[in-house]
């Protein structure tokens, strides 16, 4: 069984990408530390193959050491969908240092981190794809939202050169992609 691994697989979007891999007939890692009861009962009631590592996508550690759990639970991982993200609306007069790095962290770190991780697997094997799901703040800009806009323009750059690096190196054309929702109705 192929997997894939879904940073942010408690979110709205992130359910959604669980379901829609689900049924392609994936095995599904969700790396979140958010508990995510009703998507984990919904798909294994349906005998969907699904595990929740209940860590941080910008934890190393705690990433690479999940990766491994996930080539033996599930199978060589073949996909990673980075879905987390958070966008506080804040005046951008109003943004403390630690909003800043609270945003930094999630948005990007946690996308770098996940990558590399998961693209060291994938350029052994020769095979595999990245999704980064971004937003369309990664090339425009919005009121209140300027650390979320910034976040997702270096998520968008980031990506860009992922794939430049990255696609030669695999046979198959491992590659790095983004979508850039425009809007989304999720819990948060």
């Amino acid at each position: 069984m192929r997997g894939v691994i879904v940073v942010g697989g408690s979110g709205g979007i992130g359910q959604a990408i669980c379901h829609a891999l689900a049924r392609e007939g994936y095995g599904i890692a969700v790396f979140d530390p958010a508990p995510c009861p009703d998507l984990f009962h919904d798909l294994r009631a349906a005998g969907h193959r699904l595990e929740h590592f209940e860590i941080d996508g910008a934890d190393r550690a705690a990433v690479e050491a999940s990766v491994i759990q996930v080539e033996k639970r599930i199978g060589p991982i073949w996909g990673l969908v980075n879905s987390a993200g958070i966008g506080p609306e804040v005046p951008f007069l109003e943004v403390g240092d630690d909003v800043f790095d609270k945003i930094i962290h999630a948005n990007v770190k946690a996308v770098f981190v996940s990558s590399q991780v998961v693209a060291r697997h994938m350029v052994q094997r020769r095979e595999g794809r990245i999704v980064n799901i971004l937003s369309t703040s990664s090339n425009l800009g919005f009121a209140r939202l300027s650390l979320y806009d910034t976040s997702k323009g270096a998520a968008q750059q980031l990506t860009r050169t992922m794939t430049m690096e990255l696609g030669p190196t695999i046979a198959d054309g491992t590659s790095a992609a983004t979508s850039n929702p425009f809007s989304r109705e999720t819990s948060e």
